[in-house]
């Protein structure tokens, strides 16, 4: 398989955004179909993107804008394939091992130019993932962090443009609250005014404290964005205690008993220093969708669900 080799120049950049427009995520995680030479029809993951060549990669960004997305995600390649598993399109056979860090020692200009070639292509709002999917990987996501502080363009410019997110899913639970807490004091130092994001599994709110922990000097002062994981199935207390803590309102869906936690308590109402918490209702079926085969049941389950989240309060769905 042959990788496009992304050229060292530097592309014009839009300016960046406010704090505002770079939390309030609008793209399609889930639920998009992108026509692809490489691979046909493709159920849309976004992290494939280093994988793709630049034709592949323009067909993205074009049915990105068709679909109102104003948000990207970029991924850190660093190694290992992009998603080994079987019976979906990006299986370790179509989308192989590829590293841009030389062994999470640098960052490779590559990365770089795809979040410039990202921007230039009218998406200057970037979800950043970094490696740290499982407590495994914790100190990688810590490499990750002291690299792109390392990169010029990095440090300097881009990243006024990213919201870096330290790993998919498991993060909380997943890592220690020790080594969350310590990856946002981190952050912190090196990108004082930066934005920051955290991805929770389905039925945990971070860090466990309940509205303490995003209090003044609460443990999540340090982040800016909250990632929601959702079951496939919406329609249970993973979903209903969740977003009934994280969105004001909150509309009690009709099949949510009358008696289930009749009145939940909001935990974002207090600013950090930076301004408001945002929540994003970020993934709800993306796994499933991947498997569908692009169908239009597939599409359709997962609009169901878009709208679930929307009827609910939820003010920024993936």
């Amino acid at each position: 398989m042959n990788f496009v080799f992304l050229p060292s120049f530097h592309l014009g950049l839009t300016s960046p955004p406010t704090r505002d427009e770079i939390l309030s995520v609008k793209l399609f995680f889930q639920g998009m179909i992108v026509p692809t030479k490489q691979f046909g029809n493709l159920p849309w993951f976004e992290a494939c993107l280093p994988w793709l060549t630049l034709e592949d990669r323009l067909s993205a960004y074009n049915t990105k804008r068709l679909n109102g997305d104003t948000h990207c995600i970029v991924t850190i390649p660093d190694g290992p394939p992009l998603y080994d598993e079987p019976n979906q399109p990006y299986n370790s056979t179509n989308f192989p091992g590829l590293d841009w860090t030389n062994n999470n020692t640098v960052i490779d200009s590559r990365l770089t130019n795809l979040i410039r070639e990202v921007i230039s292509n009218g998406f200057n709002r970037i979800l950043l993932f970094l490696g740290g999917d499982g407590p495994e990987n914790t100190q990688i996501a810590f490499k990750q962090l002291n690299l792109l502080h390392a990169n010029d363009d990095y440090r300097t410019t881009l990243y006024k443009y990213c919201v870096p997110i330290p790993g998919w899913d498991s993060v909380f639970y997943g890592w220690s609250l020790e080594s969350i807490i310590q990856w946002g004091k981190l952050f912190r130092q090196l990108f004082p005014d930066g934005y920051l994001g955290l991805e929770h599994n389905t039925g945990h709110i971070p860090l466990g404290e309940g509205g303490q922990d995003f209090q003044p000097n609460g443990r999540l002062q340090d982040f800016d964005l909250i990632l929601s994981e959702y079951d496939n199935n919406l329609h249970q207390d993973s979903c209903w205690q969740i977003n009934g803590r994280l969105e004001k309102p909150y509309n009690r869906p009709s099949d949510q008993p009358i008696n289930d936690d009749p009145n939940p308590p909001y935990y974002l109402s207090v600013p950090n220093p930076r301004g408001k918490f945002y929540h994003l209702a970020f993934e709800f079926g993306e796994y499933e969708f991947v498997r569908g085969n692009c169908s239009q049941a597939s599409i359709d389950y997962v609009n169901a669900n878009r709208l679930y989240l929307r009827n609910m309060g939820c003010k920024f769905v993936a």
